[in-house]
């Protein structure tokens, strides 16, 4: 099976990339065939031409959507896994996907499929208002970016891609890092049925004893580490690995570390579910 993944980097090193780097190695590891189609926004706000290709590419990228063609026709995956798509990949290329025939998981990081800034907070405290009223205007009115040109970019872009459907229409699964992104994308309208939750991989010093099987253990690491991914695919719970509901953690955002010497990877219903999951949408694509 080959896989294309797919990410607009952010100006600076952040979880996102880490969990891109790392599940493309760990993917890797499981026998996956990875190809990348990687775009990046580092210093992309220097300048106001800049700026200006990034506010008008994160509606409309003719670059992003020629990219991903032409990487569909070079790599010919048999999915293709989305990250981040703005500025310069844009949501608009998911249809040259849905063009192919090529199934597309989405790895959710965040909430921006459903608020334009990714983090329903406005001000220091939670703010859920495009979410409740189905519509990006509050982004700009609150001017939830504390700058009114990039308020209106991100709300633009995120109303551009409601309106064509692009993430409706061109993803076939959703893949949640917590139960509580997946209420969030039902709420708003998302098929429950495409949505399933697997929690972020953990990094553990060499000789550190995983606690399998012991749910709500002090392990003094992420909520997630008790879901343990074991060889035959199945959680150290018995339960089957996607679909796993994690409501421990009610973050939207998570972040790995890199794998550095002396340290060992708890997958945590990461690596083989995510390859299992690629493989059934392959299947069913």
């Amino acid at each position: 099976m080959k896989v294309l993944i797919v990410h607009n980097e952010y100006g600076k090193y952040s979880g996102e990339e880490a969990v891109v780097d790392k599940m493309a190695a760990m993917l890797g590891a499981e026998g996956v065939e990875v190809a990348q189609l990687r775009m990046s926004t580092a210093g992309s706000r220097d300048s106001l031409a800049g700026q200006a290709r990034g506010f008008l590419h994160g509606i409309y990228s003719p670059s992003g959507v020629r990219a991903m063609r032409d990487a569909l026709r070079r790599e010919r995956p048999d999915v293709v896994n989305v990250h981040n798509l703005y500025p310069f990949i844009s949501p608009a290329a998911l249809r040259e996907c849905r063009k192919a025939g090529v199934p597309v998981v989405m790895t959710i990081h965040n909430f921006r499929l459903i608020c334009p800034t990714g983090l329903f907070m406005r001000d220091g405290g939670p703010c859920e208002l495009c979410l409740d009223r189905h519509n990006e205007w509050g982004c700009v009115r609150h001017n939830c970016e504390h700058s009114l040109l990039k308020s209106v970019g991100y709300a633009a872009r995120n109303a551009a891609a409601r309106w064509r459907r692009d993430f409706f229409d061109c993803v076939d699964v959703f893949a949640c890092i917590t139960d509580f992104q997946r209420q969030k994308l039902i709420a708003y309208g998302y098929d429950p049925k495409k949505i399933v939750v697997i929690p972020n991989s953990v990094e553990l010093l060499a000789g550190a004893e995983p606690l399998l099987g012991r749910r709500g253990a002090p392990t003094g690491r992420s909520a997630d580490a008790s879901l343990q991914a074991v060889p035959d695919g199945t959680t150290s719970r018995g339960e089957t690995a996607i679909g796993e509901r994690s409501s421990q953690s009610q973050s939207g955002s998570g972040s790995e570390s890199g794998s550095g010497s002396g340290s060992i990877t708890l997958r945590s219903c990461r690596s083989g579910c995510f390859r299992d999951l690629l493989r059934g949408c392959r299947a069913s694509g």
